[in-house]
């Protein structure tokens, strides 16, 4: 299995069929992430698929999805290989599968059984190959059950430092090889970029994050373009489910944080995918430039998902006491549901505020 970042660019040319699997936690950094990657495999000639387990998000779909068919399941090409004899010629092959075993069964130009002593197979090594981006462990975990994959077929993509993005990171990759940098490679990753930052004005945005701006600005990433298509297309579900996230904001000047959330009947009914949410939290973060931190509930069937940022302060205590990842300056709490949905989000928002220093 490779861990290493700097492997990533020979996993892609060793590879012929490539699926990119992108994370469900932070979609706004992951699916950008991923689809650049599935962009440069194909400017390779590989055989590629981009796998959003969730789907595409609105507010993304003007990026180059069309030249990489999204799917939601994972999928990668058959492995072929041959069969032959050194002291038979081999006129018939009958097989059987039986789950993840394949029984063959030779005979001669005689009509006789080739002994399984004298058939040798070969079969192209390691061709095929998964990149999981920003997946958690039960993602990777599924990979490798649905796809019963070697050591080297899989390739996982792990934030080297917390600070920085999935498409900070894979900026930084490809700058060691810039034929692979695309004015399409280059507007995906900035749209990752602005997002996951706020547009550079989150707590977030570090050097990091404009340096790899710049570069993928003198790439011809179009910035003005992705700016106006973020910040003015919203979708009417979006809209409507803002107004009700709006009325039900709470605000505490005190401790500058804020909280509100959404029945899950209003998820469901509205029209917007989960995997949405995560522009509701930025809009909520941009409404809200002096909070220290907001916090969006969404109720499921048994839990509450609170999607928090963190806009200004250090996140290292909720890591420390609260278990939290952090996806820049996001996070993900689930809660269980004791009394009332507006109750336990107003002790998580104070539990919060202490802990964030």
């Amino acid at each position: 299995m490779h861990s290493m970042d700097d492997t990533l660019l020979q996993f892609l040319f060793e590879k012929e069929s490539i699926a990119v699997v992108a994370g469900n936690t932070a979609p706004d950094d992951t699916l950008p992430a991923s689809l650049s990657i599935a962009l440069v495999a194909t400017s390779l000639e590989k055989d590629v698929s981009l796998v959003a387990q969730q789907g595409i998000p609105h507010h993304l779909a003007f990026l180059r999805f069309d030249t990489i068919i999204p799917s939601s399941s994972f999928s990668l090409k058959k492995t072929s290989f041959t069969v032959s004899s050194h002291n038979h010629s081999i006129a018939n092959a009958y097989y059987t599968q039986q789950n993840s075993e394949l029984h063959i069964l030779l005979t001669d130009t005689d009509n006789q059984v080739v002994p399984y002593t004298d058939i040798t197979v070969s079969a192209p090594q390691n061709k095929r190959g998964i990149i999981a981006i920003g997946c958690t462990l039960q993602e990777i975990e599924k990979i490798r059950q649905e796809n019963r994959l070697s050591q080297q077929e899989l390739f996982i993509l792990q934030q080297t430092e917390p600070s920085l993005s999935y498409c900070e990171l894979i900026t930084r990759i490809l700058k060691k090889n810039g034929d692979l940098m695309t004015k399409d490679v280059a507007t995906t990753l900035m749209t990752g970029i602005i997002i996951t930052s706020d547009n550079f004005q989150n707590a977030s945005t570090t050097p990091q994050s404009l340096f790899a701006a710049a570069y993928l600005t003198a790439c011809g990433a179009e910035k003005e373009k992705i700016i106006r298509t973020l910040y003015t297309t919203r979708s009417f579900a979006f809209i409507q489910l803002w107004g009700v996230l709006l009325s039900r904001f709470h605000y505490n000047t005190k401790r500058k944080s804020g909280y509100t959330y959404l029945h899950r009947n209003e998820i469901e009914g509205g029209g917007i995918k989960h995997n949405e949410i995560p522009s509701l939290l930025n809009e909520l973060r941009t409404t809200t430039p002096y909070a220290r931190f907001v916090i969006i509930g969404i109720q499921t069937e048994k839990t509450l998902v609170c999607m928090g940022s963190v806009i200004e302060g250090s996140p290292s205590p909720l890591i420390r006491q609260l278990g939290v990842t952090m996806h820049g300056s996001s996070f993900s709490i689930p809660v269980r549901i004791r009394t009332s949905i507006q109750h336990e989000m107003s002790a998580l928002e104070e539990t919060i505020s202490s802990l964030i220093i």
